[in-house]
């Protein structure tokens, strides 16, 4: 209901804030965090660029430390403003990124491409989703409180390790062998060609190969 008021007011009262998009150079990106309130998509090309979609760079905060690429949203400055935008990131990478921390909607475009090891850590309602043929080594999830993991049958996953609970999912059809743990009204969702390793359900946890 206080979103809703805020949305209100700020259309009888302030003009639109169209979004403008803000482009960074990246290089060398080995890890990328993004926070809650921030969409972001990646995929693969021939340079490694970001491009921000937000209506001011007051909106968000972007940082590239030790090979982490970092970016939040600021929510004081969006509680404090009459103004309301989304903020969107395109993130392209010469090469995928090792691990991903997911506060948000995430699409990976994987464009036929190979990873070694994915590490992807998401909760509170986040969204991920690898899209396209992609080949990786080795993928831990770890997934809680609501949030969701899918990657299809054409993702194919050598082994996986993953950790699901409070209601969350993790769907990995293209996985070749899996092990890890659903608790908590979590699911887990393989195929039935899949090889289970030591996957272990408990307190209303589920493991479903019906993929």
């Amino acid at each position: 209901m206080f979103r809703k008021l805020i949305l209100s007011a700020a259309t009888l009262i302030s003009p639109i804030m169209l979004a403008e998009t803000y482009s960074y150079p990246i290089e060398g990106v080995e890890s990328i965090g993004v926070s809650s309130g921030v969409e972001f998509r990646i995929q693969c090309g021939a340079r490694a660029t970001l491009d921000i979609s937000a209506s001011s760079e007051d909106d968000f905060q972007m940082t590239l430390k030790d090979k982490k690429l970092k970016i939040t949203r600021n929510n004081i400055g969006r509680l404090l403003s009459w103004r309301f935008s989304d903020v969107t990131a395109d993130i392209t990478l010469t090469h995928a990124p090792q691990s991903v921390s997911a506060g948000s909607t995430l699409k990976f475009n994987g464009d036929s491409g190979s990873i070694g090891n994915l590490d992807v850590n998401i909760s509170a309602g986040s969204d991920v989703e690898i899209r396209n043929a992609l080949n990786l080594d080795h993928l831990e999830v770890t997934a809680s409180s609501g949030s969701r993991f899918e990657a299809g049958e054409d993702i194919v996953v050598e082994t996986s390790e993953v950790r699901v609970s409070s209601g969350a999912s993790i769907e990995v059809c293209g996985a070749r062998s899996i092990t890890g743990n659903a608790s908590s009204g979590g699911s887990i969702d393989v195929a039935d060609t899949t090889k289970i390793v030591n996957l272990r359900s408990s307190s209303g946890g589920n493991i479903n190969p019906d993929c």
